[in-house]
C-alpha cells in the first residue's frame, strides 16, 4: 500500500475519468472504515461531481487534536495506523483531503451520511463530527433547501459490525445493520433525486 496521499489521489482520478468518461452519470460514493474516510474526503475535493457520500465509521481524524480512544486503550496501534497511512511523510494533518473532520457543510457533497458503532475507538471524533454538521442545518424554511446531512451512532455497535453474519451479531445489532444500510440507500436516493 502506498502512503498518502496515494489512495486519495487515485480516488480523485477514478472520479474525474468517470466525469469524463460519462458525462452527466449519477455518482455516490461511499466506503467502510478507511474506505469511508477517502469517500469522505474525495468528495470533499470534487463536492460538485458526486451526489451523495455514505460513510461507515470513517477515521476522521489524524491531527493530536483527534479525541480518539486509542491513547487510553493502545498507543501502540494509533502509531501504527499513523505510519502504515503516512509512512512518516509530512502533511497538513488538518488537511479535510487527509482528515475528514477538518470537512464542512459547505465543503461535502449536499447529501451525506456518517454510519457508526458506539464502541469503535474513532466514536468521538465522529460523534463532533455529526454534531457540527446538525449545528450548521438551516432551520425554519431554508432547512426544506438545505443538504441532507445524517448522522447516526448505533448502540452495541463496534468498528465492522456490518460485516459479520445476523445470527453472530444478535438482534438488536443485526437491526442496527440492517437501520444502517436503509440510510445509506436514502441518502444515495436524495441524492441522486436532487442531481438528475
Amino acid at each position: 500500500m502506498d502512503p498518502y496521499p496515494a489512495a486519495f489521489e487515485d480516488c480523485v482520478a477514478i472520479l474525474r475519468w468517470i466525469r469524463r468518461e460519462h458525462p452527466g452519470a449519477l455518482i455516490s460514493l461511499g466506503g467502510f472504515s478507511a474506505g469511508a474516510t477517502l469517500a469522505l474526503t474525495a468528495a470533499h475535493k470534487l463536492r460538485d461531481e458526486v451526489a451523495a457520500v455514505v460513510a461507515f465509521y470513517p477515521a476522521m481524524n489524524f491531527s493530536a487534536e483527534s479525541d480518539n480512544s486509542f491513547p487510553e486503550e493502545n498507543p501502540y496501534i494509533r502509531n501504527l495506523f499513523h505510519q502504515a497511512y503516512l509512512l512518516g511523510r509530512p502533511a497538513d494533518l488538518k488537511d479535510p483531503c487527509l482528515s475528514p473532520s477538518y470537512a464542512t457543510s459547505e465543503t461535502l457533497p449536499r447529501h451525506v451520511a456518517l454510519l457508526a458503532g458506539a464502541i469503535d475507538p474513532n466514536i468521538r471524533d465522529m460523534e463532533k463530527f455529526i454534531g457540527e454538521m446538525e449545528r450548521a442545518r438551516p432551520q425554519g424554511t431554508a432547512a426544506a433547501t438545505a443538504p441532507f446531512f445524517v448522522g447516526k451512532v448505533f448502540a452495541g455497535a463496534f468498528h465492522g459490525w456490518n460485516y459479520l453474519p445476523d445470527w453472530v451479531l444478535g438482534k438488536s445489532s443485526a437491526a442496527a445493520k440492517y437501520e444502517a444500510y436503509a440510510l445509506a440507500i436514502s441518502t444515495i436516493s436524495k441524492g441522486f433525486v436532487a442531481q438528475a
